[in-house]
């Protein structure tokens, strides 16, 4: 039931890094408008990868006392941040190849 209630909060935080930011008014001109958003969205970010990393342990831990889709449901938001953390570095790696 932990994992459980550890999946929900990380997709409830996660929700939350994606559109709290939306409500945000861009500040700044030109080139560094907006990146008054981007302290936020890590700062969402980096709590949902917590939150990931506690439901994968916690899932780990009681995995011979619950079933395989609970323990298996633990381990997704950790799999999802770390798809996310790869796409990342994939976009950063593609600005430096092009110039940008």
């Amino acid at each position: 039931m932990k994992t459980f209630i550890l999946t929900i909060v990380w997709l409830i935080i996660t929700v939350l890094a994606f559109s709290v930011p939306l409500f945000i008014d861009p500040t700044g001109t030109g080139f560094t408008r907006g990146t008054n958003r981007l302290p936020l969205i890590m700062a969402l970010h980096g709590l949902a990868f917590l939150v990931a990393l506690f439901s994968a342990g916690s899932s780990y831990r009681a995995r011979s006392e619950t079933k395989g889709w609970l323990v298996a449901l633990g381990f997704v938001p950790l799999g999802l941040e770390l798809l996310f953390v790869i796409l990342i570095v994939l976009v950063l790696l593609g600005a430096v190849a092009s110039g940008v």
